[in-house]
């Protein structure tokens, strides 16, 4: 999570959502912002640090998930982690843990 600066819950309910409607090769900003509830300037900011980051692609209105073998084993076993309680919060522990450290 670190290495892919995976550092809110917004960008995790974000990767999770996109990875679980990945039969769709793209996605549209327009219905992923309506599904996630997310404003815009949230939604803008996510998908432009996912994209630096190289998860994400971004083609206009539409997005893809990097579909490289690596970056599909994270997001499969991030899914996996989050959907089993005890796992969804050692995920989001990782989050308060990471932002309390020193940089």
């Amino acid at each position: 999570m670190r290495r892919r600066r995976i550092d809110s819950y917004h960008k995790i309910w974000f990767l999770l959502f996109v990875h679980q409607h990945s039969e769709r090769r793209m996605i549209s900003r327009e219905y992923i912002r309506q599904v996630t509830f997310a404003d815009a300037p949230t939604l803008d900011e996510v998908i432009g640090e996912l994209g630096q980051v190289g998860l994400l692609t971004a083609a206009g209105e539409l997005l893809r998930l990097d579909d490289a073998p690596e970056a599909q084993h994270e997001l499969d076993a991030m899914a996996l982690a989050f959907e089993d309680p005890i796992g969804r919060q050692e995920l989001l522990g990782l989050l308060y843990r990471d932002r309390a450290a020193p940089l």
